[in-house]
């Protein structure tokens, strides 16, 4: 009786698979034809999944169909329910559990072949709720519940976890795992097709669960009593890049302590990386890092920081105590970065700590402020304020230095004053202000005028050069906008201005294209500079031509060398008007002025093409900025300004493509390639591989909501036949007669008097 229910239900549940499998396949038969070599990614509008498609092939354990482990027999999924309890099956009749004795071997291997073939079609094929597309495992209290494909690799368990659910690592690409404390774990269910290769166990025994669990599946289990651990060696580099462009690195030659061993399995900290650094002096912030990620130490290995410079200028660290009137009860403490020379800022009258209680300045600083020239510590009294106090607000004055062409050189902290709610600020600026050895001389200011005080509030006082220093001039770079015949000049533009020193070159970058915002036309770069550059003997003035564009609008490798000749033609704009070339030609002498602010504000994204990793002889590299093309002043390569000889440029935002050549021609390791815009910046890092190291190239398309993708990519939504099969149907008859034939042998008797009465007659 068992055994006729137990047919009945495979069958029935063999042929409901076929059905749904056959209507999944039909559903989803589609191709999308690519290179052979090329992963395609299939981006889904907003809230909807992400698909993604690569052309990795595993090898199929003969007997199962499912992807093989070297010497492990692939773990056929049971009706569990994650923990490892199997339910017991039913006697149909009665609904009551069927216990004792042993399943025969048939039934054994009908449910075997039944959970092999179900398996993939309602794990895979009907899918799951679990966002695929996080790059963070999915926890649940104490369980790991799930680690999708874009989880990096290695993965590290948090202490406080018990339960690793079934399937959490099926779809994963996880193949090294380290646990903080594995001997928390005490359930790990059955993982579909998943083979991992390594897990650190630290504190655990060969009796732990994890030791259990993951050599059923193959891995590989190291544990921390293991005395004979290797030991690797871990060296941390910064790369550290100036206001000017300079580079260094700065590593264990300089500090020892970069360079130390961990053990086998164990995840290497490193606590100085912090956001703000300061080495020798100067100021750092960080742009990126580690690089890579720290993962469990399996080899040697060096992690990399990205560090910029906020001043190329000394700085010194300005500690700030705020004390009670005890003199002892400290209340605060803050650090202050001031540049050699110039004099700390004041400390606020009001002081509010981080419980909220507020305080008032009585006195200080202790002792007087001086310029800086150390590090140094200031002391200052405040006292505890229960009554509301007189609203005061912060007025902060400052300097802003420009040089003769009007280009801001810095902004100085001038002076800091309270001033009670509703008051006029008032602020004598001086005439004249020094800095790095210069005069600049009041303009104007304030900027804004001085209003009555309602909140804290900043003002301007705007300083320029007073003198050019002997032998230096002024050269201006005009925009001549012509019409589409270049027979009409509709408008000349200042693009900017340069200083020279007597008998120098200019040498200066000019974008592809303008775009006039007063009028939204857009311009090409035609000719240029008129006249021709020439030994500087006096101020001066250079203009290029821009024709108006209409359609495509051609495009230019832009710049001019030294010694004043154009720069080629570029290629022919496409559709949308996008123009071909490099931004810029810098061919010796110095790049047009970036200010400090746009050194320091990394307001950009790199869109396309970021942290690549792509061998010498790969040919051309495209990296792709959402910066305005038209505010591109240059492009930064190991903290050096490019050659446009060595790139080219176009519009969309900013495309950037190194030439094959200057690809060829780069040392093997890490670079930094940087965007240098009007008003910010920012960079990327690339690694130059070997020559015949393969690359994968990652094509992207757009799939709309009505299934369509973009970048004329077609799908083709007629199901695969004659030349074209889908192979899943065979898969679907053979499940479907697979039911046909359970269900005939649950009614072998009946079947049998049937034929029998046939034969009678």
């Amino acid at each position: 009786m068992v055994k006729k229910v137990l047919l009945k239900k495979i069958g029935c549940l063999l042929i409901s698979a076929s059905i749904i499998l056959g209507g999944w396949t039909f559903v989803g038969s589609s191709t999308s034809e690519a290179e052979p070599d090329t992963d395609l990614v299939l981006e889904t509008p907003e809230d909807s999944d992400t698909i993604t498609t690569d052309n990795t092939t595993e090898d199929l354990n003969e007997e199962t169909g499912l992807p093989a482990q070297d010497g492990v027999t692939p773990d056929v999924p049971s009706p569990d329910d994650g923990t490892g309890n199997q339910d017991a099956p039913a006697d149909e009749a009665t609904g009551s559990e069927v216990t004792g004795g042993e399943e025969p071997a048939e039934q054994s291997g009908l449910r075997t072949m039944l959970m092999t073939l179900a398996a993939p079609v309602f794990s895979n094929s009907l899918g799951s709720d679990q966002d695929t597309s996080s790059t963070t495992p999915k926890y649940s209290g104490s369980t790991l519940e799930y680690v999708s494909k874009n989880v990096p690799d290695p993965l590290e368990i948090p202490d406080g976890i018990t339960t690793i659910a079934r399937d959490a690592f099926s779809d994963s690409n996880i193949t090294i795992i380290t646990f903080v404390d594995g001997t928390d774990i005490t359930s790990v269910g059955s993982q579909n097709g998943w083979k991992p290769l390594k897990v650190y166990c630290p504190g655990c025994t060969e009796e732990n669960e994890v030791a259990k669990a993951f050599k059923r599946m193959g891995a590989t289990v190291v544990l921390d009593s293991s005395d004979d651990l290797a030991e690797y060696i871990i060296d941390i580099e910064y790369h550290l890049t100036s206001l000017s462009g300079i580079t260094t690195d700065y590593n264990a030659n300089n500090d020892p302590t970069f360079s130390f061993t961990v053990k086998e399995g164990i995840i290497p900290t490193w606590s100085k990386g912090t956001d703000t650094i300061k080495i020798d002096g100067i100021t750092y912030k960080k742009i990126s890092g580690p690089e890579p990620e720290f993962y469990p130490a399996s080899t040697d290995q060096v992690y990399k920081y990205v560090y910029k410079a906020v001043s190329d200028a000394k700085t010194f660290d300005i500690n700030y105590r705020y004390v009670l009137e005890d003199g002892t009860t400290e209340i605060g403490t803050k650090i202050e970065y001031v540049e050699q020379g110039q004099m700390p800022p004041a400390a606020p009258s009001i002081y509010t700590d981080n419980a909220g209680k507020t305080y008032e300045l009585v006195s200080g600083p202790d002792p007087a402020f001086v310029a800086a020239t150390a590090d140094a510590s200031y002391k200052f009294t405040y006292k505890i304020t229960d009554n509301p106090v007189e609203t005061n607000h912060t007025i902060v004055i400052k300097f802003l230095l420009q040089d003769e062409a009007g280009k801001e050189v810095k902004t100085i902290n001038g002076n800091t004053m309270t001033v009670a709610d509703g008051v006029t600020p008032s602020f004598t600026a001086p005439g004249t202000y020094s800095y790095g050895g210069v005069a600049y001389s009041l303009v104007s200011g304030p900027n804004p005028v001085f209003v009555p005080a309602t909140a804290d509030a900043d003002y301007t006082y705007i300083y320029r050069a007073g003198s050019k220093p002997d032998g230096t001039y002024t050269i201006t770079i005009n925009y001549q906008l012509m019409d589409a015949a270049l027979k009409t000049i509709e408008k000349t533009v200042t693009g900017y201005t340069l200083s020279v020193k007597k008998g120098e070159v200019p040498t200066c970058i000019y974008p592809p294209s303008y775009t006039d915002s007063a009028t939204n036309k857009t311009y090409d770069y035609q000719s240029g500079p008129e006249p021709p550059f020439a030994a500087a003997t006096g101020d001066a003035t250079y203009t290029y031509i821009y024709k108006l564009r209409t359609g495509g609008g051609s495009g230019s490798s832009g710049g001019s060398s030294s010694s004043g000749g154009s720069g080629s033609s570029g290629g022919s704009g496409s559709s949308s008007g996008s123009s071909s070339g490099a931004a810029g030609g810098i061919a010796g002498g110095a790049a047009p002025y970036a200010s400090t602010e746009a050194q320091t504000n990394m307001m950009y994204k790199i869109t396309q093409g970021a942290g690549q990793s792509v061998a010498k002889d790969a040919g051309s590299i495209t990296i792709t900025c959402n910066g305005p093309v038209e505010k591109l002043l240059y492009i930064l390569f190991d903290g050096k300004v490019l050659d446009p000889v060595n790139y080219t440029i176009k519009s969309g935002s900013t495309i950037l493509t190194l030439k094959s050549e200057f690809v060829s021609s780069l040392t093997e390791g890490d670079h930094v390639v940087q965007f240098q815009y009007t008003d910010g910046y920012t960079m990327t890092g690339l690694k130059i591989a070997p020559a015949g190291t393969k690359t994968t190239t990652t094509v992207t398309y757009k799939v709309a909501a009505d299934g369509s993708i973009s970048a004329g990519h077609t799908k083709d939504t007629t199901p695969k036949t004659a030349d074209g099969f889908d192979a899943r149907y065979l898969l679907c008859i053979a499940i479907f007669l697979l039911g046909v034939g359970a269900i005939m042998l649950s009614n072998q008797r009946k079947l049998e008097a049937i034929l029998a009465g046939q034969d009678d007659e």
